[in-house]
């Protein structure tokens, strides 16, 4: 009698194991979510640009660190000028940027002028090395609809990954309030998130009972044959 044994191949199971376990939803943006420290410059203060989602203070001289944590209109001036520029650290607490292809980080600014920033990165939150400058452009006009995006790859740093970014004002300024960089929020276009954050996929107790059906399958068909 021939019988044919439907048996999964370990390093086929293994892979589809792993694919459900690193499966992200693409559509889903990462953002910091976590203000390390601020050093704020000259004219620094909330702008709320008609953002929805944010409800917390603004106007010349407040700081709310939720308004930079989410794409949606509400930026931080972080004021200053270039002999004393305001400062930022920010930092992926549950995960780290890594490089990939092309860019692989972007600040926005959505509020009037296209504003000069300088970003650096860190692994460890101490040593920051540079990955580049935006030095802004005065006719270019910010807003939610149309942000200024800066991108940044880590390969320019020598880095593979970071999960701290500290971003300091330079030119471009624009005075009074608000004053200098806009910063709404800064978004990884790669991104691993710690093992521990890694979420468990709703079907893979649903794949975990086929591998056992496979298994049983081929026990059932091996007894028969014999």
């Amino acid at each position: 009698m021939n019988t044919k044994r439907y048996t999964m191949r370990p390093a086929t199971a293994a892979a589809v194991v792993m694919a459900c376990l690193f499966m992200t939803d693409l559509a889903s943006a990462v953002t910091i979510d976590t203000v390390v420290s601020f050093a704020p410059g000259a004219g620094y203060g909330v702008m709320n640009n008609n953002s929805a989602s944010y409800s917390g203070p603004s106007g010349a001289g407040t700081f709310d660190a939720s308004a930079v944590t989410v794409l949606d209109g509400a930026a931080l001036a972080l004021g200053g000028t270039t002999d004393s520029p305001g400062q930022i650290v920010v930092n992926f607490s549950t995960g780290s940027v890594i490089n990939g292809p092309g860019a692989d980080l972007v600040t926005y600014d959505t509020f009037g002028h296209s504003e000069g920033i300088i970003v650096e990165a860190s692994a460890d939150g101490s040593t920051f090395l540079l990955l580049g400058l935006n030095s802004g452009s005065l006719p270019t006009l910010c807003s939610p609809a149309i942000p200024c995006a800066s991108y940044f790859d880590l390969a320019a740093a020598g880095l593979t990954s970071a999960s701290f970014f500290r971003l300091t004002v330079t030119d471009l300024v624009v005075f009074n309030f608000p004053q200098a960089y806009d910063l709404d929020t800064v978004e990884a276009l790669h991104f691993q998130p710690n093992v521990s954050e890694v979420p468990l996929p709703a079907a893979l107790p649903l794949f975990a009972t086929g591998l056992g059906a496979f298994g049983l399958l081929g026990w059932w068909r091996k007894r028969k044959a014999v």
